[in-house]
């Protein structure tokens, strides 16, 4: 008897673990708590979570601003790029997540019909030429589909010149985070079919998913980059 009861739980427990791998809805921070002792904490900056189809998220503290990007489940571990969570709970309406700052545990919910917290994103306008990205952009985000192990500051891009023309051999510059702002590793050779084609330090292909409201989007083998145009 109690051998048929460690198998059930067994399985029980493989069946929470695999339903974490799916969380797709839309989830409400309801309780906060300690890393440490697992004391309650009360809260007014109420965490929202909207988890779409693939790897994209939406997250906005109350009454905050909204940030998006896409997130990696590796086992237990949630990486949504700026944070990364232990998740400790996943059921089809809880969802218990922990950091060194804290335990928080959030449910599945229905926002009320026309509420604007975490709104679908609007479609992205097609970039069909790129004097539509010319500017200067500066990273303020990144995310990646997977844990990055290693970081490698001589290719991860911390900013990006696009020219309204093809000037000085090309159309642009990228920089590494450790390049200097004078000195770029790769200049932009030409874009077509959603790619910007870069030549340098070494041949790098990015691709543009979104140019509008101010944000430029590429994606180079699953790191996701946010970039603004602080100035033109």
């Amino acid at each position: 008897m109690r051998k048929i009861l460690l198998i059930t739980t067994a399985l029980l427990s493989i069946a929470i673990y695999a339903e974490s791998k799916d969380l797709k809805g839309d989830w409400r921070e309801v309780k906060r708590m300690r890393a440490k002792t697992g004391e309650s904490i009360s809260f007014m900056d109420t965490m929202f979570f909207k988890f779409t189809e693939g790897n994209e998220y939406v997250s906005q503290k109350k009454a905050g601003f909204i940030y998006r990007g896409t997130y990696k489940m590796d086992d237990n571990t949630l990486d949504m790029g700026a944070r990364v969570y232990t998740v400790l709970k996943h059921t089809k309406t809880i969802l218990k997540l922990q950091d060194e700052a804290g335990i928080y545990e959030f449910e599945l919910y229905t926002p009320a019909s026309g509420a604007a917290l975490l709104p679908d994103e609007p479609a992205a306008i097609p970039v069909t030429d790129i004097t539509q990205m010319k500017g200067h952009w500066s990273e303020f985000k990144r995310t990646s589909k997977r844990t990055m192990q290693e970081i490698d500051y001589q290719r991860l891009i911390k900013m990006i010149d696009i020219f309204s023309k093809f000037q000085d051999g090309n159309y642009g510059y990228v920089f590494a985070t450790r390049d200097a702002d004078n000195n770029p590793s790769w200049h932009i050779d030409s874009y077509s079919n959603g790619v910007l084609h870069c030549s340098g330090r070494d041949k790098r292909e990015l691709k543009v998913l979104r140019c509008q409201d101010n944000e430029l989007r590429i994606e180079e083998d699953g790191i996701t980059y946010f970039f603004r145009r602080f100035k033109q």
